[in-house]
């Protein structure tokens, strides 16, 4: 709670809450990467328990989308606003984009590839042969 992480910005001072918000900002570029990564790992593996040609390719595609995807993600994070610190300190001056603009895209990366990876297609269970 040093940085007032843990605690509502209301109880915070606006010193304090533009450090916090910094943190919660700047880790979003290690957050994006490492939720891909995650999905990607998990499709390798997946990818050695397979032996159909189909599989592979669909597996393949969707690390491909995941990367596609999640890259442009990281830089329109940053890229909302002019100046970036804007994002996290609303006393400056500068212009940002409508927030709806973001929200749609982070639910757009968040939704995009669970149809694909919650298919019985993805299941090598239901492809392998016994």
């Amino acid at each position: 709670m040093e940085y007032g992480i843990g605690r509502h910005v209301f109880y915070l001072g606006h010193e304090m809450s533009v450090k916090a918000m910094r943190l919660d900002w700047v880790s979003q570029a290690f957050v994006i990467p490492a939720l891909t990564i995650g999905k990607i790992s998990v499709a390798f593996f997946i990818l050695r328990l397979s032996n159909t040609r189909w599989h592979n390719w669909f597996l393949q595609t969707v690390n491909v989308t995941l990367i596609i995807i999640n890259i442009p993600l990281i830089i329109l994070t940053y890229a909302q606003c002019k100046p970036a610190a804007l994002l996290w300190d609303p006393t400056l001056h500068g212009v940002c984009w409508d927030p709806i603009h973001q929200g749609t895209l982070a639910i757009f990366q968040g939704c995009k590839t669970r149809p694909l990876m919650a298919s019985d297609k993805a299941d090598p269970a239901k492809h392998t042969e016994h």
